[in-house]
């Protein structure tokens, strides 16, 4: 017969959080930001929500718990005019609470999908892909050169 633990960590703004752990199953399942931790070290998450935005856009600071790398996953989905974006992955310095650059991406004009990975050992790949890990802290900025309206949506994966 196979036994189950949980421990809980007490409320949150999205419900209780608790790590489970089983000998079925040895991986803690727990919550993790926005996302859900799927039973091993990746957490998924949104760090912008889809929307029209004509302006530089941050998002807020996101937490790697436990992994050593991210996917950040760009997706545009309409555009109006000659819009002109990139999407870096910041780091942040525990210390100071300044942000220094990973990666950005090539500009993006139109609408596609646009994918950054960051994981040490990857081989560098120009404005997609960053041997390098990601830090504790990190966000996600996106940088208007203009301000046609181009709508998108950014997600991640902690792995």
């Amino acid at each position: 017969m196979w036994s189950l633990i949980k421990w809980f960590k007490g409320p949150s703004n999205t419900g209780d959080q608790y790590v489970e752990v089983s000998m079925a199953n040895p991986l803690p399942v727990t919550t993790v930001g926005s996302g859900t931790n799927i039973g091993s070290m990746t957490a998924e998450g949104t760090a912008l929500p889809g929307a029209a935005r004509t302006a530089t856009t941050n998002s807020a600071d996101l937490t790697n718990a436990n992994g050593k790398g991210v996917i950040v996953v760009l997706d545009v989905s309409a555009v109006s005019d000659s819009p002109s974006i990139t999407i870096k992955i910041q780091g942040k310095d525990s210390t100071s609470g300044k942000y220094y650059d990973i990666i950005t991406s090539a500009a993006v004009t139109a609408i596609s999908t646009t994918v950054l990975k960051v994981y040490p050992g990857l081989a560098t790949a120009a404005n997609s892909v960053a041997n390098d890990i990601i830090p504790t802290t990190w966000r996600v900025v996106v940088t208007h050169s203009n301000t046609d309206s181009i709508q998108y949506s950014v997600g991640y994966s902690i792995v």
